[in-house]
């Protein structure tokens, strides 16, 4: 018991470390490799070793009553995401020591040995795995409603009880070849077998098998491509000028390397900063070079340019770095008749009593303001702070500015891909909420922009809105059947090219 104590602590503690560090950086492999949820299990195991060797342990934790861990279980799992890597080692704590409280004559006892959720908890990995599924394809199908989750539970728990009966229970006690080793290997062989099949299946019928909108569907595997440049003299590249991981602190961003197309001096010179929403209007600026512009693409991800305003996310030194430096060095090469254009995701600024056009009202504590988490108020405050300095800096150089303003607000919504990727018979409509609505979102933020134009002759404020949602109901399509969106944040390629035209005409009337 010792050893095995001593060796799965050790797994324990280097799995933990590898949890604590990953997490930040690569979330999805925190989540799916088993090397960073060992620790998890372990615990639960160095728990049963502890109270054999350890009766004093055992002991103390009876003494805590366990509905008070279980409401502090429930408490945890309303923290802000910010807090993720807090919530997940408490929970896991608290967890231990509910197990380790639940004794003969306690409320939570009783009710966790009633038969019925003794049951669920047999059934449990079973409905694990079933509950997913049925949830994604009623998103695709006849969507989640009121009136449909009390079928989407059942269905959910009737495929549940029905593997773990006739799958689950005969597999892990079948005594199926006699021997342990014909089993294992007949199993394997079987596995590997249906898995092959699946996969050669999966390319050669793989469009056959697609059920929902072909046309929209071929659209979707340019949507994330948007991180170059397609001009062939370009050496515009996310390495040279975007700013996405604390390792790029440090890096140095010149106007060769950043422009899109080659640089040359004798011509008036766009620099756009801002977060991740400029590269992807990647398209709009390419066009804008080909009117006889010189176009300085910078970027930091999820970033926002006034230096107050600091992110939690992951990028967040990355981000001090490009308020701080980068901008600075950059500005400082700008000439008379320059512009700098200014092209972020606004929706943090917004305000909305609708759920689902909250922007990042729903966790208002990733932007930080003098190390507090800030509201909507505040966030705009500091916007208009900010610009407002920068705004009169370039005054002072002859160059003017450019603030994009934000289209519809689509946080919140369902990803672009759920209303491409339906099945064919059902007739789901890619429109979401009314203009109105988001016009009156972003109204906040309207303010700020008059502030910030009122005050200072040199900057100009360029909107989308009637480009991106020209009719009275917004939608992920053009009225052509084009998207609009890559994402529920960033425009598609298609969105950015048509703007162009209506930036450029823009831009002469500075």
């Amino acid at each position: 018991s010792r050893n095995l104590f001593v060796a799965i602590g050790s797994l324990a503690i280097a799995s933990l470390i590898s949890f604590l560090y990953l997490y930040p950086i690569n979330q999805p492999a925190v989540y799916y490799l088993m090397p960073t949820r060992f620790w998890e299990m372990a615990a639960g195991c160095m728990l049963f070793i502890g109270f054999q060797k350890r009766k004093s342990i055992e002991q103390f934790l009876e003494k805590v009553p366990p509905i008070i861990v279980l409401a502090f279980i429930i408490a945890v799992m309303y923290l802000p995401k910010s807090l993720a890597t807090i919530s997940t080692v408490t929970v896991v704590v608290l967890s231990l020591v509910l197990i380790a409280s639940l004794k003969k004559g306690t409320t939570a006892y009783k009710f966790f040995t009633i038969p019925e959720v003794v049951y669920i908890g047999l059934i449990s990995y079973s409905l694990y795995l079933w509950h997913w599924g049925v949830l994604s394809i009623s998103r695709w199908t006849i969507g989640i409603h009121w009136w449909s989750i009390p079928f989407q539970v059942a269905l959910m728990f009737g495929l549940a009880i029905t593997s773990y009966r006739y799958i689950e229970t005969p597999l892990r006690k079948g005594n199926w070849f006699g021997k342990r080793w014909k089993t294992l290997i007949v199993g394997g062989g079987v596995i590997f077998t249906l898995a092959g099949g699946l996969i050669a299946l999966g390319k050669s019928l793989k469009k056959d098998l697609f059920l929902g909108d072909k046309i929209l569907i071929s659209q979707m595997g340019n949507l994330t491509n948007f991180s170059k440049s397609d001009f062939f003299d370009s050496k515009w590249n996310t390495k040279n000028c975007v700013f996405s991981s604390n390792n790029d602190v440090g890096k140095k961003v010149n106007f060769e390397e950043c422009s899109l197309k080659t640089y040359q001096a004798n011509k008036p010179t766009i620099l756009v900063i801002g977060n991740s929403q400029n590269v992807a209007q990647i398209r709009m600026y390419e066009r804008v070079v080909e009117k006889g512009f010189n176009v300085i693409l910078t970027s930091a991800w999820g970033c926002h340019i006034p230096k107050r305003l600091k992110t939690q996310n992951t990028w967040r030194e990355s981000c001090n770095y490009y308020q701080e430096n980068v901008i600075e060095a950059l500005v400082s090469n700008l000439k008379n008749g320059d512009i700098v254009a200014l092209i972020s995701d606004f929706s943090s600024f917004s305000k909305s009593d609708n759920p689902y056009l909250k922007g990042f009202d729903m966790s208002e504590g990733s932007i930080l303001v003098n190390g507090k988490p800030s509201d909507n108020r505040l966030r705009n405050y500091e916007f208009v702070q900010g610009i407002n300095n920068l705004a009169k800096q370039l005054d002072s150089m002859g160059v003017s500015i450019v603030v994009q303003h934000m289209g519809p607000l689509t946080r919140g919504l369902p990803e672009v891909q759920e209303c491409v990727s339906v099945f064919k018979w059902i007739k789901k409509s890619c429109e979401y909420h009314s203009k109105s609505e988001h016009l009156k979102a972003r109204k906040n933020f309207d303010n700020s922009l008059i502030k910030l134009h009122t005050n200072n002759s040199n900057l100009f404020v360029f909107d989308p809105m009637n480009i991106a949602c020209p009719n009275a109901s917004c939608s992920y399509l053009s009225s052509n059947g084009k998207l609009l969106y890559r994402d529920t944040a960033h425009f598609s390629d298609y969105a950015s090219a048509i703007m162009s035209d209506k930036f450029f005409l823009f831009l002469k009337n500075i």
